[in-house]
């Protein structure tokens, strides 16, 4: 390969790792070029041998191709059912990841890159609040920057993983990894309000003790983030008040009043659901849960939303039983294959699956472009060598 088009792959995984986090223009324009960049690169038969017989990249193209099978039968229009196509590309681009991190180089420098932006991003949210000047979207009342604060929990919680583990490996640098770990642990408790983070802190913290010390490990771990939850809720104001606000918000509910976080998703749920059973094999087809839980909602008088905050839901209602499995089947993939790779990536690996699938329970989190973009990227970086490993 000609030593250009290396250095133009390095610079732009960079640039994709950094402003993950950031901007989503920045990574619609960054992904194109990388794979304009794996065309120059020719091979093309190499390339599909690499793709055919790795489990993931199949997994995912096998997902892929039944929701554009989907639009074939959908309910919805033409423009409903391109736009869902365009909101999971993200499957796709798994098995571009997949041919670019085969250059371990790559791998290292798009982990690292997001690692430093995460970094910066949390140093960003102190200065906001230790000096009171807004910067981006972040206020003092809320320090979230670039993104949402539910998106802001979830990379932060997920980053915090990574350099654990990594502090594990690198001892020369523990120290400064581990600090930046109570940075994010910190902010996460004591600064944001997205309460998708306090609930992967508490499971991957579970899975950290798991991976460590397996079943024995889960009992003592229970223990300890049990006694540090209890001592969060009663030193931080924000997380007390998150959440409070659940319970208040469920008592609301039962008493008929829907108008709350908590409540509209239970409608969600319960409407997605109904959708769900009316269509359970095949589903009505990519792009057709709008339409069809919007004409539900005008029938129940129930308000309307374009996205259950559920991918599971999200995926049974468009493409079925059959949908939700090749769903659960790439998870099931990622998690089985996961004690296949690197020791370096195992762990980190299995962080991201449990992360992403127990976050699908809360958000669609695949159709959300930063997070789809993110697992994408991180399944790239952890699985590309994974064919090898198995032989």
């Amino acid at each position: 390969m000609h030593p250009y088009l290396i250095k133009t792959q390095l610079i732009l995984v960079i640039l994709l790792g950094f402003f993950l986090p950031i901007s989503t223009a920045a990574v619609n324009i960054l992904m194109p070029l990388m794979i304009i960049t794996l065309a120059f690169e020719k091979e093309y038969r190499k390339k599909w041998q690499i793709l055919k017989t790795h489990p993931i990249a199949m997994s995912s193209l096998l997902f892929f191709s039944f929701i554009l099978l989907a639009m074939s039968y959908t309910s919805a229009s033409l423009s409903q059912s391109l736009y869902i196509v365009d909101k999971y590309k993200e499957l796709l681009y798994i098995s571009f990841f997949i041919l670019l991190f085969q250059n371990k180089q790559l791998q290292k420098a798009a982990l690292y890159s997001f690692l430093t932006s995460i970094t910066v991003m949390l140093l960003l949210s102190y200065f906001v609040v230790l000096f009171e000047i807004n910067i981006a979207k972040a206020t003092v009342a809320h320090p979230y920057l670039f993104k949402n604060y539910i998106t802001q929990s979830i990379l932060t919680t997920i980053a915090a993983y990574f350099l654990t583990i990594l502090s594990i490996e690198y001892k020369k640098y523990r120290i400064w990894l581990l600090l930046i770990v109570l940075l994010a642990v910190f902010n996460l408790i004591f600064m944001s309000h997205g309460r998708i983070g306090y609930v992967l802190f508490a499971v991957l913290s579970l899975l950290l003790f798991f991976q460590f010390y397996r079943l024995k490990g889960m009992l003592i771990g229970g223990v300890i983030i049990s006694v540090l939850i209890t001592m969060a809720y009663l030193t931080s104001d924000v997380l007390q008040q998150r959440i409070n606000k659940v319970f208040l918000d469920l008592e609301a509910y039962q008493q008929g009043e829907m108008e709350t976080s908590i409540g509209l998703r239970t409608e969600y749920y319960r409407h997605s659901f109904a959708l769900f059973m009316q269509h359970p094999f095949i589903g009505t087809g990519t792009g057709s849960f709008e339409p069809r839980y919007a004409g539900l909602a005008v029938k129940e008088k129930t308000p309307v939303t374009t996205n259950p905050h559920n991918e599971y839901l999200m995926a049974a209602v468009q493409w079925g039983s059959v949908g939700l499995f090749l769903l659960l089947w790439l998870f099931f993939q990622l998690w089985r294959t996961s004690f296949y790779l690197s020791q370096q990536y195992v762990w980190m690996a299995q962080g991201l699956v449990v992360a992403i699938a127990v976050g699908c329970l809360f958000n669609s989190l695949l159709l959300d472009s930063t997070e789809g973009h993110l697992f994408a990227l991180f399944v790239g970086i952890y699985y590309a060598n994974l064919k090898q490993r198995i032989e």
